[in-house]
C-alpha cells in the first residue's frame, strides 16, 4: 500500500481496513483537511458528525471504487440467488423493503447488499420461506406462527452483527444501529407492541404477494 497518511487512533486504522476490505483500491490517501480532492479523514468519536463523514466517504468510494458486493448473509445462512416457490430470495427481500417504505410514507431509494438492513430483510424472510418449504399445514392458518419466526430472524441476525462485526473483515458496510434495537432484540413476538408486529405482517403479507406474482 503506497502514499498512506493515517489521521486518528484506533477508528481511523479500523476504517482504512474497512475500505481495504470493501473496495478494489491500490491506493488511498487518507489526511487532514489540506489534503487534495480526495481527503479521507475519519475522527475517533463515533457521533453523528462522524457518520455523516463516513457516509460522504462511502459516496465517494461509491463513483471512484467498484464496491465488492456479498452474494449472502454474512452469517453464511442465506444465498441470496436461492429459490423460493419459484422466485429468488432477493426478490422477495427487494419486494419486501419496497413494501414496508410505501407503507410507511418513505422514499425508496435503494436497499444494497452487504448492508445490515439487507440481511436483516434476508434473514427474518429467508427464515419464513424455509419454514413454508417444508410444513405441510395451510400457510394462512399460520400467521401469527410466520410472524414470530420472521421476528427471531431479525433478532438472529441483529445479534450476529452486533457480536460478529462482520464489516471488520469482510466485505460488509458498517451499520449505525439505534439503542431500542437491543431492547427490540430482547422481546419475544408475543412480548412486542401492536405496532411492532404489524411491521413483521406487512413483510409476511409481501412474502404472500411475491409468491403470487
Amino acid at each position: 500500500m503506497q502514499n498512506c497518511i493515517f489521521v486518528g487512533g484506533p477508528r481511523a486504522l479500523e476504517m482504512f481496513d474497512f475500505i481495504i476490505i470493501h473496495y478494489k483500491v491500490s491506493n488511498i490517501w487518507i489526511t487532514d483537511k489540506y489534503g487534495n480532492d480526495d481527503i479521507i479523514v475519519f475522527s475517533d468519536s463515533a457521533n453523528t458528525k462522524t457518520v455523516k463523514k463516513m457516509t460522504r466517504i462511502g459516496n465517494i468510494l461509491e463513483k471512484k471504487y467498484e464496491r465488492i458486493i456479498p452474494t449472502s448473509t454474512a452469517n453464511g445462512e442465506y444465498s441470496f440467488d436461492k429459490v423460493y416457490f419459484g422466485k429468488p430470495l432477493s426478490k422477495y427481500i427487494e419486494n419486501a423493503y419496497t413494501t414496508n417504505m410505501k407503507n410507511r410514507g418513505c422514499d425508496i431509494g435503494s436497499l444494497k447488499a452487504g448492508t445490515f438492513t439487507f440481511d436483516s430483510y434476508a434473514v427474518a424472510i429467508g427464515n419464513a420461506l424455509e419454514y413454508m418449504q417444508t410444513t405441510k399445514l395451510p400457510l394462512r392458518s399460520l400467521q401469527t406462527t410466520l410472524c414470530s419466526i420472521i421476528h427471531n430472524g431479525w433478532v438472529a441476525n441483529y445479534r450476529y452483527w452486533k457480536l460478529n462485526k462482520p464489516y471488520i473483515k469482510q466485505a460488509y458496510m458498517m451499520p449505525v444501529l439505534p439503542d431500542y434495537y437491543e431492547n427490540l432484540s430482547e422481546r419475544r413476538y408475543f412480548d412486542l407492541t401492536k405496532e411492532e408486529k404489524y411491521c413483521n405482517k406487512v413483510l409476511l403479507d409481501s412474502i404472500f404477494a411475491t409468491m403470487k406474482k
